[in-house]
């Protein structure tokens, strides 16, 4: 359907672009729920009807996605885009140009907020405080290979911390969870 999609691509939306042959996927690519991608204007056709002397042409353009991509859900993607490697952009934002390489975008228009690199290190350091914060060992209280595995599944979905029966700081954990 679309013009080329690489390895251990996700996508999640139920609409497919109306013009799919346009919009290319690299490798490891992750197209949440909502995602529009907008290939085309057709504001032509109601140029066209309004009796102008001019004759608006059909506007079309590519799309593509590089590799290590995650779009948040509702995220709408417009004509002549690209997207690069290793890339996080956030829920309900609007692409309107090319997102470099390496970055974080999120907004309308969607903007860069940091660096790719700089989103891994707080990632990784609110998983590490969390998991400070859990026990030492695998109780098998709460069904998870282990409280680091648990860990990741909290910054999933913060319910999940209730599935811990032995963590005492669990009001803690959550303010963990707000921060940025």
């Amino acid at each position: 359907v679309f013009a080329s999609v690489g390895k251990n691509f996700f996508f999640q939306p139920r609409k497919i672009p109306a013009d799919p042959k346009l919009v290319k996927f690299h490798n490891n690519v992750v197209v949440t729920s909502g995602v529009l991608f907008i290939t085309h204007d057709v504001s032509d056709f109601m140029l066209n009807n309004m009796g102008l002397p001019r004759f608006y042409k059909y506007q079309s353009g590519c799309i593509e996605v590089k590799n290590n991509v995650f779009i948040g859900s509702n995220t709408i993607i417009l004509p002549n885009v690209r997207i690069g490697n290793n890339v996080m952009i956030g829920a309900g934002s609007v692409v309107t140009k090319d997102v470099p390489d390496n970055s974080v975008v999120v907004g309308n228009p969607a903007r860069v907020i940091e660096s790719f690199d700089e989103y891994l290190e707080k990632r990784n350091k609110k998983e590490e405080e969390i998991l400070k914060m859990l026990p030492s060992y695998n109780c098998g209280s709460c069904g998870y290979l282990g409280c680091s595995d648990m860990a990741s599944e909290i910054l999933k979905d913060s319910s999940a911390l209730e599935k811990c029966k032995i963590a005492k700081n669990k009001e803690e954990i959550l303010k963990i969870l707000k921060e940025k």
